[in-house]
């Protein structure tokens, strides 16, 4: 995380305050990003304001990060830009997290009211990372041939050639 900046917040304390935390956190520190991503280099970068907004704790921001992702097609590399606003709740409970107004999304606090800055971050990032990633056009599909305007994948052709031809002899 970037230097001065708090790893565990009240945010409650945070929002009455208005208190902004802004910074980087380095991708290869979010442990439940790694098995999502083909490399962890690079950087989470964001800036969350905490405020009180009528009886509404919350914090809005934003984040933004370059990943590499995995095409589930063609199975290559698949840079993915995530740039996306924050609008949280913080709630004690399920049936105040029901209660919340629009946009906000609810986070519930457990005691005591504290949470790791890269925990919120991360679950930005996760939650913006589709959950089929794929290139719009995988140029390994467009290699393996073309027939009337759609790609033709037939992976068990080349299997015909293990058996023996089934030939009737009389």
């Amino acid at each position: 995380m970037s230097k001065g900046l708090p790893d565990i917040i009240d945010p409650v304390d945070f929002a009455e305050k208005g208190r902004v935390v802004a910074g980087a956190i380095p991708l290869y520190a979010m442990e439940r990003l790694r098995d999502q991503v083909v490399a962890t280099s690079g950087e989470v970068r964001f800036r969350l304001e905490f405020a009180k907004e009528g009886v509404v704790v919350g914090a809005r921001g934003r984040v933004e990060a370059e990943v590499v992702l995995q095409c589930q097609c063609c199975l290559g590399d698949l840079p993915y830009a995530i740039d996306r606003d924050v609008v949280l709740g913080f709630v004690g409970s399920i049936e105040q997290a029901d209660r919340l107004p629009e946009p906000f999304e609810p986070v519930i606090l457990d005691e005591p009211r504290v949470l790791r800055v890269a925990e919120i971050v991360e679950d930005e990032i996760l939650l913006s990372i589709p959950q089929v990633p794929r290139h719009e056009v995988c140029e390994t599909v467009e290699q393996e041939g073309v027939a009337g305007g759609k790609a033709e994948r037939r992976p068990f052709a080349d299997l015909a050639g293990l058996f023996p031809s089934n030939t009737k002899q009389n």
